[in-house]
């Protein structure tokens, strides 16, 4: 099948940390600000709640802050109003499918990550791949899934890279008394700072969580861990082969403790089909997983429509609204703009 090019513009954002937020929120003034006003209202005591978070200490507070505020300078918004944008439990519902692998698991003994980032068809046109060159991290290529919230997911120029996806559904039933913590964007900003994995590995220990999210992790040396979390507890898993993950947790402590229900599926709640289908390709392809396999496993459309990997606006207004897939040895980024059953691959490197 011939697909089309898959055309996305990169911008590339230098100086101090604030420098690089200021830039690209004046770059996106018009995004971020029409994303603002037609985003989910908070409360007088969500906003209590996103405060009291962002003064949470870690080890990341300054500089994550710093980023926030530029964007807040460049797009005229509020620092609180870009800050809210980092929490999942406040964000629109999206559900995407990742897949990681290292070693016996990939066909060349290389890490590789891959995901489909899924969500409502109103956020396709919005969103931005970008370079962060900045003084104080290591230059990181990323993407920003709506407008505002940067980095999305990414990998930096020594090949720390981090796809996710999201647990919020776990976690919706506590959000009467949430945990304070640092929200699942900030988080992700902190570990495109790390070095490697083991860096990474005691960032997440080392610091109160506000959100649910499962990332993906991988990094030069060749390790991958999965890392499961809802408001102050985690779970780690070091992937010693190939791995895949929906949107609900597996870890048997957390699910008891977030008193996660998975229900049977239908187009507005497929995580149990698409968990079952990416466990069947994972177990197809171990030892095989590399570039093409990895696409193919992206683009998968089998199972009932609005229940498959690949998505495209069945029963629940969701789409795959792009796909990637992350070579941290080869610093490289491989993305398919939209839907990639219809979009070829396009490399961007760091």
């Amino acid at each position: 099948m011939k697909y089309e090019k898959t055309v996305f513009d990169v911008s590339t954002y230098k100086g101090a940390l604030f420098a690089c937020g200021k830039s690209y929120g004046e770059e996106n003034y018009e995004a971020i600000n029409i994303g603002l006003d037609r985003d989910i209202k908070l409360s007088q005591n969500e906003w209590k709640y996103v405060e009291k978070c962002m003064q949470v200490k870690w080890k990341y507070k300054k500089q994550v802050g710093e980023l926030i505020d530029g964007i807040a300078k460049g797009s005229g918004r509020a620092f609180l109003e870009i800050a809210r944008l980092n929490f999942e439990r406040f964000g629109s519902s999206h559900n995407c499918t990742a897949v990681g692998a290292t070693g016996p698991g990939s066909k060349d003994g290389n890490p590789i990550l891959g995901m489909d980032w899924d969500g409502p068809i109103s956020l396709y046109p919005w969103a931005r791949m970008a370079r962060i060159d900045s003084k104080e991290w290591p230059r990181i290529l990323c993407y920003a899934s709506r407008p505002g919230q940067i980095p999305s997911i990414g990998l930096n120029e020594l090949g720390m890279s981090v796809v996710w996806t999201t647990a919020a559904p776990a976690i919706r039933h506590r959000a009467n008394k949430p945990a304070l913590g640092i929200p699942v964007g900030s988080l992700v900003a902190g570990l495109l700072a790390c070095r490697d994995c083991s860096e990474a590995v005691q960032l997440l220990k080392d610091t109160p969580n506000a959100d649910g999210f499962i990332f993906f992790l991988s990094d030069a040396k060749g390790e991958v861990w999965v890392v499961e979390g809802i408001p102050s507890r985690l779970s780690f898993t070091r992937c010693k082969s190939s791995i895949g993950r929906a949107n609900h947790l597996e870890d048997p402590e957390l699910i008891k403790i977030s008193r996660q229900i998975l229900p049977p599926s239908s187009p507005k709640n497929n995580n149990r089909a698409r968990g079952e289908r990416i466990h069947e390709l994972v177990e197809k392809y171990d030892g095989k997983i590399d570039k093409p396999v990895m696409e193919k496993m992206l683009r998968d459309t089998a199972g009932k429509p609005g229940e498959t990997i690949c998505r495209w606006r069945n029963g629940d207004n969701c789409m795959t609204i792009d796909s990637f897939i992350l070579l941290p040895k080869e610093r490289r980024l491989w993305t398919a703009r939209g839907l990639p059953t219809r979009h070829a691959f396009e490399c961007i490197k760091v």
